[in-house]
């Protein structure tokens, strides 16, 4: 299951074969606004497969309030501290942490203290983590072992944004989007800071992003190629699942 504040997915596999996959939109979601309790109570309680006795059950979070800490530098009783210029002073926070092997960090998140209430009675305290754990991993395994990669991941208006270079990743953070020219920005902000070339390096993405859309159209003004992620070899989509391309479904794959 993947939860943040503009989307909620839930996906059943066995082995590699999908039994269930479903994905909503928060509507009452706005990159200002926290995450829509109403929606997600309502979501929450209307899935019965949250209640069955599965094998392993994982919640990722999407919550904007990330950030990477070198190993040296982590300290697992001071999470908060690295947080103090991010979060609203007024709202209580539940801090987590995953240690990311590939580059020796750990990756760090606040997660609104209510919003981990609501899960809480579906997962196991060692059943959270956060998406963009799953995604530094598995994308380093597919970059290029010789160049820079660069992809984006997203999901309704939020955009994650990751950088490899010879597979070890060198840039990560999500970014809050209103319009297409506000995420044409972001991109083209983390080309020019590492001096990479639209013309030459394919952008690569994922998530709820159509080629008949104003956001693809514009991108594509600016990238001579664009590839869309699509999921691990193996993994077998539901029927209802194929009404939509592949690469809707790459981020919760990857978990």
């Amino acid at each position: 299951m993947v939860v943040g504040d503009e989307a909620v997915s839930i996906l059943v596999r066995s082995g590699g074969k999908i039994q269930a996959l479903k994905c909503w939109q928060l509507t009452g979601a706005d990159p200002s606004n926290s995450i829509s309790e109403h929606e997600l109570r309502r979501i929450l309680g209307a899935e019965k497969v949250l209640d069955i006795a599965i094998g392993s059950k994982v919640c990722a979070l999407s919550v904007p309030t990330v950030t990477l800490v070198p190993k040296r530098l982590f300290s697992s009783n001071e999470l908060e501290k690295y947080f103090r210029l991010l979060v609203n002073p007024g709202v209580k926070y539940t801090y987590e942490y995953t240690h990311i092997p590939g580059i020796d960090a750990y990756l760090v998140w606040a997660t609104e203290h209510y919003l981990h209430q609501l899960l809480s009675p579906y997962f196991k305290p060692n059943q959270f983590t956060h998406l963009a754990a799953s995604l530094i991993q598995n994308l380093s395994d597919q970059s290029p072992t010789d160049y820079f990669a660069v992809y984006g991941n997203i999901r309704n208006q939020r955009l994650q944004l990751l950088v490899y270079d010879r597979q070890q990743l060198v840039f990560y953070n999500s970014f809050a989007f209103e319009k297409p020219a506000d995420l044409l920005y972001y991109i083209l902000l983390i080309y020019r800071q590492f001096d990479l070339k639209p013309t030459n390096l394919p952008l690569q993405l994922s998530g709820t992003l159509l080629e008949d859309s104003e956001i693809y159209k514009l991108l594509f003004r600016y990238f001579k190629s664009i590839h869309f992620l699509k999921p691990a070899k193996g993994f077998i989509l539901s029927e209802n699942a194929k009404s939509l391309p592949e690469h809707f479904w790459f981020d919760i794959t990857t978990i």
